[in-house]
């Protein structure tokens, strides 16, 4: 996981953004 502190809300946004993917991945492999 890459942890970038200067990032700050973007982090958020792309902890939530790596979510869906993995989402729509997890929906195709079923």
């Amino acid at each position: 996981m890459h942890f970038d502190p200067e990032v700050g809300d973007s982090k958020g946004l792309g902890l939530i953004e790596q979510a869906i993917q993995l989402q729509k991945l997890e929906d195709s492999n079923a």
